[in-house]
């Protein structure tokens, strides 16, 4: 269940979660390129980068390589996957001796602070990364430069 404010939902630990395998099952169909650390820029004009933006807010929010960061993207990975890209869940905690107890309270951790910082700063954060993307020069204007 989401908590509701006025007309505009909140951003719980779960919503966090489904939007980050949501970003992972549609990764495969949105032709992109980064100029810059977690910036998606659509390769195809016109093509709807969206669903991407909350795994570039994940570095914002908790940095590039963060064991959180690294625990929610895996997880989410999997998940949209099947296990099919990059293993499974267990096969990541086996390899790295690590607790899948470990392992579930770092991705909870990571959702959870995504989700606080999106309830913060509300619907500024999403103007914020179409912004980013409006930008960031369009690929061709990238290919005549090289």
């Amino acid at each position: 269940m989401h908590a509701e404010t006025g007309s505009a939902r909140q951003w719980t630990t779960e919503r966090v979660g489904e939007a980050v395998i949501e970003a992972f099952r549609v990764l495969p169909a949105i032709p992109v390129y980064s100029p810059r650390p977690s910036e998606f820029v659509s390769v195809l004009p016109g093509q709807d980068t969206s669903p991407l933006d909350v795994i570039a807010l994940s570095e914002h929010v908790l940095g590039r390589s963060s064991p959180e960061r690294r625990a929610l993207l895996i997880w989410a990975r999997s998940l949209a996957t099947g296990g099919d890209v990059g293993g499974s869940v267990r096969q990541y905690c086996i390899e790295r001796d690590m607790h899948r107890g470990t392992f579930d309270r770092q991705r909870k951790r990571a959702c959870t602070r995504i989700a606080a910082e999106l309830n913060r700063i509300g619907g500024e954060a999403l103007a914020q990364l179409e912004a980013l993307h409006r930008s960031a020069p369009p690929l061709a204007d990238q290919i005549d430069r090289m």
